[in-house]
Parts: structure tokens; C-alpha cells; sequence
């Protein structure tokens, strides 16, 4: 999320996305170039501004293995305060030691553990090639709470993600 760019504001696609920010899947899909990172930057932003607890991951190059990919979206939350230093510490050692059922009923437990909504902003969906990263993402999204929300593009439409509000590129 680097530097700061002056980009177009999409006034219409951020008020749709407010008005659904209780969805627990949010589906953003157009072809590259469309400018999907620049929307989710901004609504992000909006949504920090107004004090919603919210996690960012870019999941381009992320690497294949199942455990790996628990332990970045773990870290995610860092920033939000709600990621006990425990697991903090674990995540950003990539769950060393732990299986993959371990690692994904750590990370299922702890987003079990929060009342407050916490929006997972998980940007270029399209990188997760391995079917291990797609049942973890969607074993996440059935297995959670209705409090944690997912907000997720990607250059095709994901049929395997079954999203309440999908946006694609007629919008844009």
C-alpha cells in the first residue's frame, strides 16, 4: 500500500461497498488495469478513518504451502491490535511446528475470539493457484463468524468464493 498516488475516487463503488460492509463476502472482479487495488486502497482508508478494525494482504507471490499462507493472514492483523503477542509471534515465524490443522484451528479460534468486526481486505485473489490456499479461504469465510467480514478482488470471477455482493467490471 505504499506511497500515496493521486487516483480517481469511485464515489458510486465506495457507497456500494459501505452500504454492504455487514456482507461476509464481498467479491470484487475485473480484468487487470481496471483499477480494483485503487478501490479496495480507498474503502480501506475510509473504513481505518472511521475506526473499523481492518487487515490487509496482498496475495501475489505468497508461495504455495497452506500453513505459510495461515500464518501471513494472521499477521494481517497485526496492526489491529486484536493479535495477541503470542500469536503474533508465531505467525511471523510461519507457524513453525504446527500442521496445517493446527495452524488453521489457531487462526479459526482466534477470529472466533472477536466480538468487535474486523474487514479483511484480501487483494489479488487470483495469485491463489494451489486448491489448498482456496479451501483454506473458503473453509475461513464458512467457518466464521458473521462479524468477520471479507473483501476480496481478483482479475476473474471466483465461483468458489460465494459472495453476498459481487462487483465486476460494468462499474469500472
Amino acid at each position: 500500500m505504499g506511497n500515496k498516488v493521486d487516483s480517481i475516487t469511485r464515489n458510486e463503488l465506495l457507497t456500494k461497498l459501505e452500504q454492504n460492509m455487514d456482507a461476509h463476502l464481498t467479491s470484487i472482479h475485473a480484468p487487470a488495469g481496471y483499477g480494483k487495488t485503487t478501490l479496495l486502497t480507498q474503502h480501506y482508508e475510509l473504513m481505518q478513518s472511521k475506526g473499523y478494525c481492518c487487515c490487509w494482504l496482498t496475495l501475489d507471490n505468497i508461495g504455495g504451502h497452506p500453513v505459510q499462507f495461515l500464518a501471513y493472514l494472521a499477521a494481517a492483523m497485526e496492526p489491529t491490535q486484536l493479535l495477541p503477542e503470542d500469536v503474533a509471534r508465531a505467525a511471523f515465524n510461519g507457524f513453525h511446528g504446527l500442521d496445517l490443522n493446527g495452524a488453521h484451528n489457531l487462526v479459526i479460534n482466534l477470529l472466533s475470539s472477536f466480538d468487535a468486526s474486523v474487514y479483511f481486505f484480501l487483494d489479488d485473489y487470483h495469485y491463489v493457484a494451489s486448491e489448498n490456499q482456496q479451501h483454506i479461504v473458503n473453509k475461513l469465510i464458512e467457518l466464521t463468524t458473521e462479524n468477520i467480514h471479507f473483501i476480496v478482488t481478483s482479475r476473474e470471477q471466483t465461483p468458489e468464493l460465494k459472495g453476498r455482493l459481487q462487483i465486476s467490471r460494468p462499474y469500472f
